[in-house]
Formats: C-alpha cells, structure tokens, sequence
C-alpha cells in the first residue's frame, strides 16, 4: 500500500519521457536506437496508469462500504 503513490504519481511522468524518447529516436533518421525500448514504457506506463485508477476504485468501495455499514 505504501508504494500506491509512487505509481499514481510517476507513471504521467513515463509516459511523457517515453513519449519524449519515441520522438528523439523518429527524428533521428537512425543514429539514436532503442525505439523498442521506448515503446516498452509507453505501454508500462499506461499499465501503471490503468492500475493506478483500479487502486483509487478499488479504495474508494472500501471506503462506500465502510461508511455504509457504519
């Protein structure tokens, strides 16, 4: 549970670098490689945003039930 803020708040943050990244490697014509790799965060990061959302969900009926059987 400690590490939920970690994902929630980094994964915006890869997905912009790899975004980033996927546009320093096209313009390279070549010399600069690793599209792979960038494309491998692009998708990590939209995993981690999705997981992110699932998290806030997932805290969020905790808390609905809670406070209904209170």
């Amino acid at each position: 549970m400690a590490g939920a803020p970690c994902f929630c708040l980094l994964a915006p943050l890869s997905l912009w670098l790899g975004h980033k990244a996927r546009r320093e490697t096209q313009s390279s014509d070549g010399e600069v490689g690793a599209a792979g790799i960038a494309t491998a965060a692009i998708v990590l990061s939209w995993i981690d945003i999705a997981l992110a959302v699932q998290f806030v969900g997932f805290i969020a009926v905790l808390i609905a039930v809670g406070a209904a059987s209170a």
